[in-house]
Formats: C-alpha cells, structure tokens, sequence
C-alpha cells in the first residue's frame, strides 16, 4: 500500500523531531544497561535497523516497541504508528 502524500510529509516531521532527540533516546538506553548493538541483537534486528530508526530514517515498528520496552518514554519516540505520533 502507497502511502500519501500526506502521511509521507507527517513521517518526515516525526522522523527529523526524533532525530533531535536521539542523544536523549540513547541516554534513557544507557540508563536502562542498553545500547544500540545489544538492543538490536535482543530484538534480532541489525543494528543499521536500530541505527536508522534512532536518526529518523526509518519508522521501524519493531525497534520502536523495543525501545519503548527498554524504558524510552512515549515522547521521545515520535512513532508514525500512533494516532498522534506520540
């Protein structure tokens, strides 16, 4: 399924709101005992797939509820998948 215009514009806004943040997402991580590789390697993902998603590149369902389970909290995240991006 294409995503529209719009919905692409609004993963754009997300994504570059989370890569302002990103510095913050992986303090929450180190706080938590996790870093990008061993949370990439807990969710049996690369860590690029992490990687990418931290930056704003990617929207990653399954990294963002990795982060989400590692103690990233919900404002931080910016995830295109929720109603409000939050």
């Amino acid at each position: 399924m294409a995503l529209s215009r719009k919905e692409l514009a609004r993963r754009k806004v997300l994504g570059e709101q989370r890569a302002k943040v990103r510095f913050l997402i992986k303090q929450c991580l180190a706080n938590n005992e996790y870093s990008g590789a061993s949370l990439a390697k807990r969710l049996q993902c690369s860590e690029q797939n992490v990687s990418s998603t931290l930056l704003g590149h990617g929207h990653s369902k399954l990294v963002l509820s990795g982060l989400r389970a590692a103690g990233v909290p919900e404002d931080l995240l910016f995830d295109p998948h929720m109603e409000d991006g939050k």
